[in-house]
């Protein structure tokens, strides 16, 4: 088996450093809409209406999560 590059394992960690950063302001993006400061009801009812979204986010955050 071929040794692997310090130059591969830099191309692959830049590459997910980017995934992350896409996956971060994807998450937050889709959250700003649903979460409302100071008012939990609001965002539970919020969260309710657009089930989809609130899903979404989650799944990217653990997504970054495991590429970081």
């Amino acid at each position: 088996m071929t040794p692997v590059s310090p130059q591969a394992y830099a191309r692959v960690g830049g590459a997910l450093y980017v995934v992350v950063f896409v996956l971060a302001a994807l998450s937050m993006g889709l959250q700003s809409g649903l979460i409302v400061s100071g008012d939990a009801a609001a965002t539970a009812s919020h969260i309710l209406a657009s089930q989809s979204l609130w899903r979404l986010s989650v799944s990217a955050e653990l997504l970054m999560f495991g590429c970081d």
